[in-house]
């Protein structure tokens, strides 16, 4: 089984705004503590496999990930209440930076 962008957009939106977790689960999983990454700088705090951080000014939670080949971000916007999943084929590719610019623009559009 395979699964695009939107796939994992609307996994991170449903486990961040939906019904995948209860209540008591999601609190948990969203604990943070302070731990910097100097990989990720824009992290405020890490908590059960969730980086909490800062793009374009707002809090996001979610993950990132590379694997020779391949880089990924899947964040969700409390604020504004989207999720956004960058995919690429590049293991060093700036996917952050490309995720920030989509934010921006929905985060503009009020979405």
């Amino acid at each position: 089984m395979t699964a695009g962008a939107g796939d994992v957009a609307r996994f991170t939106y449903a486990l961040f705004a939906g019904d995948l977790l209860d209540e008591t689960s999601r609190r948990e999983m969203l604990t943070f503590l302070p731990v910097p990454d100097e990989d990720v700088p824009g992290q405020t705090g890490y908590g059960l496999g969730v980086r909490r951080i800062v793009i374009g000014g707002d809090e996001m939670v979610g993950h990132t990930g590379t694997f020779p080949g391949y880089s990924n971000v899947s964040l969700y916007s409390p604020k504004h209440d989207h999720a956004i999943a960058v995919l690429s084929n590049l293991s060093m590719s700036e996917v952050t930076r490309v995720l920030a610019a989509v934010h921006a623009v929905l985060a503009e559009e009020g979405r």
